[in-house]
């Protein structure tokens, strides 16, 4: 265990009075994050780091608050502060602060394509014929709903299907990155159903909604073969070039 000393020459800045707590819980978070303070060490007390940043000790209580909420620290009564055992992926399970850092919808499509390519690389290698019946099975409630007509519950179970590629890997960072971008994630897959049902060359036939929904839920099935034949070249064509379409469409939507 390391103790931290506070002192007049600690290199934390001076906080603005705007959004004191805020600015406050950001600075001792990223030293968290960064691993400056690695599990096991206690961290300055509430009233070292209201000195040192020059604020009242509402203000730093109120951070180290969040903090614990966050499940980032261990607050001791009688003892002090420490920082907990695997900070990091308990931040990110609750990793609602990192989701404005991918806003723009450009940036998550991009992000969405590399990361679910790596997760098909993965997940044809160690699949087992279990988890093939289980896609199947989701596969087959996205058609339901697609003949439905039904496009809240078909938003739901492909949320569910690439939740469920993601499971398939056993590895549980791909899970905690999922689990930390999920509504991002599930708002583009939300838009890019909408908008792939207005892109071009997708059919000759552009009559109503459930027929996209159809030929969408039909397109996942690639991602099936590929885990059956253990080969993600087969899914991952159509991935790109769906997400490619998807970033065209949105661009011509804007201008």
């Amino acid at each position: 265990m390391r103790l931290f000393i506070m002192n007049r020459t600690e290199s934390f800045k001076k906080i603005n009075r705007s959004s004191v707590s805020d600015q406050i819980f950001d600075e001792l978070k990223n030293r968290i994050i960064s691993h400056e303070w690695k599990p096991g060490d206690k961290i300055p007390t509430e009233t070292e780091i209201a000195n040192m940043f020059g604020v009242s000790r509402l203000s730093a209580r109120t951070a180290i608050q969040r903090l614990s909420a966050l499940g980032l620290i261990d607050i001791r009564v009688g003892d002090g502060t420490y920082i907990k055992e695997a900070p990091l992926e308990n931040y990110l399970d609750n990793g609602a602060d990192l989701l404005s850092t991918i806003e723009q919808l450009d940036e998550l499509s991009q992000f969405r394509s590399y990361l679910e390519g790596a997760i098909l690389d993965v997940a044809c290698e160690v699949r087992t014929d279990e988890d093939i019946h289980k896609m199947r099975e989701l596969l087959s409630e996205m058609i339901e709903s697609a003949e439905q007509n039904d496009l809240e519950a078909f938003h739901i179970k492909d949320f569910s299907f690439h939740e469920e590629l993601c499971r398939i890997t056993r590895n549980r960072y791909f899970m905690l990155v999922f689990k930390l971008f999920g509504k991002g994630l599930a708002d583009h897959f939300r838009e890019s159903t909408e908008k792939y049902s207005h892109l071009p060359n997708l059919s000759d036939d552009p009559t109503n909604t459930n027929y996209y929904l159809k030929v969408l839920s039909h397109e996942h099935g690639n991602y099936i073969s590929a885990l059956e034949q253990q080969d993600p070249s087969i899914a991952m064509p159509m991935l790109r070039t769906y997400l490619n379409q998807y970033k065209v469409e949105r661009h011509n939507s804007d201008k």
